[in-house]
């Protein structure tokens, strides 16, 4: 519990000191495959925001908030989700943040590199568990012609280590497309 609230605070406090150096803040959702490796078994996923969450725990976030710096080179940014399901008389749900840092090299459409830590949580109503993330990537952004927004494409390499003492690592593998809109 204490790493869940650290990483809440660490989060708060880095989205809360983006707005004096931020020169673009944008929004946007991602569609993405990935394959997952755990224990000797290979999985291959396809979703969208909230895609896989049901069968992995929260280990693909959906949502991405962030703000680019003034020259769009340097941006912190949240990917985040939450799923909540309701069925007979059980509950599941399950919540991912990773807080990621991104440098482009370029201040237009141009390559970059990505990188990140956080947490995803899995409740039945019954028990819950709490897996940390860490992970990076590159990937290419395309700022779009009237400047308000930009699509991105990005070949990640994550890692989750599960809170359980005999649970396995989990190696997650992706390829995520997004579109980000900017809000100013």
């Amino acid at each position: 519990m204490k790493t869940l609230r650290s990483l809440l605070l660490l989060s708060s406090l880095a989205l809360s000191a983006a707005p004096a150096r931020a020169g673009t803040w944008q929004i946007g959702p991602s569609i993405g495959m990935e394959v997952i490796h755990t224990g000797g078994i290979s999985t291959t996923v396809l979703a969208v925001p909230t895609g896989s969450e049901l069968l992995l725990a929260g280990l693909r976030p959906g949502l991405r908030i962030g703000g680019w710096d003034r020259a769009l080179r340097n941006e912190v940014f949240l990917d985040t989700s939450l799923q909540f399901i309701s069925y007979e008389n059980n509950t599941l749900s399950v919540t991912s943040n990773t807080l990621n840092f991104a440098h482009a090299f370029g201040p237009r459409s141009a390559p970059y590199v990505t990188f990140g830590a956080g947490f995803s949580r899995f409740s039945d109503g019954e028990s819950s568990s709490t897996s940390t993330l860490f992970g990076g990537g590159f990937g290419l952004r395309e700022r779009l012609r009237h400047g308000h927004g930009s699509i991105r494409t990005e070949l990640r390499l994550d890692r989750a280590i599960p809170s359980e003492r005999f649970a396995d690592d989990v190696t997650i593998v992706g390829v995520h497309v997004g579109f980000d809109l900017d809000l100013d």
